[in-house]
């Protein structure tokens, strides 16, 4: 316990006082373990993805990206920068694979377009099966139309 010392003429009453510290600290203690646990699986809920957002002056300087990957809850469409197309049923991770492997796309950047109702699972596994194919660089980016 903590005391308060309040000084008095000795004719008044005392306003000596004890605050009860132990509680304090015990809820003190207790929203600090709150705060560093819901850090921790703030950090682990995360995704880190770049989306390249022009300035006014480089908004004709940045490059079409060379692979495109639209998903929809019932099918991927791979489109190239040539236009080529490839299309597979959502979430079949082996065709993708194959595509990327038809498109030999080695060094390519890939932009990822998810639409609202495909899972968060479906779009790792999909940057997931571009990367180890070699693609260098993976981005998101929202279709457009909403």
């Amino acid at each position: 316990m903590a005391s308060i010392q309040v000084g008095g003429a000795s004719s008044r009453k005392s306003l000596d006082s004890e605050l009860p510290l132990v509680p304090f600290i015990d809820l003190l203690l207790c929203c600090v373990m709150f705060l560093l646990v819901a850090a921790v699986w703030n950090r682990l809920s995360s995704m880190d993805v770049s989306s390249p957002t022009p300035g006014p002056s480089e908004s004709s300087a940045i490059p079409a990206p060379s692979l495109t990957l639209w998903m929809t809850a019932e099918r991927w469409l791979l489109v190239t920068s040539e236009s080529a197309r490839f299309e597979m049923p959502a979430g079949d991770v082996a065709a993708l694979s194959e595509a990327l492997t038809a498109r030999s796309a080695r060094g390519d950047e890939m932009v990822v377009t998810p639409d609202d109702g495909v899972a968060y699972d479906a779009v790792i596994s999909a940057i997931d099966v571009a990367l180890a194919e070699g693609i260098v660089s993976v981005s998101m980016a929202g279709d457009g139309t909403r």
